[in-house]
């Protein structure tokens, strides 16, 4: 998939075609803190709401990622900086240390 081109992706999505929804929010207070409120939820659908016109091709992977956490390799390697360093946190159970790291850019 080209990054550069988010036309064809569904910018609202129910929440039965999410994939691992058990871990949803996990992936929603991450994204936020990396892209700010970029995914709306409502009861039943998420909508995706990205701040630039035509979005980042990170800030399309992290969409692509919310909605499919097991997206295949090839798009994972397109990722960068705290979104790269977030989806190998999430594969490996790791989100605690993500965040500390996260905090700690801050201090």
């Amino acid at each position: 998939m080209d990054l550069s081109d988010s036309s064809s992706v569904s910018r609202r999505v129910q929440l039965s075609k999410v994939s691992e929804v058990e871990r949803v929010e996990d992936r929603l207070s991450c994204l936020k803190a990396i892209f700010g409120t970029t995914i709306g939820v409502n009861e039943s659908s998420f909508d995706w709401c990205p701040d630039g016109s035509p979005p980042s091709p990170q800030e399309l992977l992290g969409w692509l990622w919310f909605l499919e956490p097991d997206i295949n390799i090839k798009l994972k390697s397109q990722a960068s900086g705290q979104l790269a360093k977030l989806m190998t946190a999430y594969d490996e159970d790791n989100l605690d240390i993500w965040w500390q790291q996260l905090l700690e850019q801050y201090d």
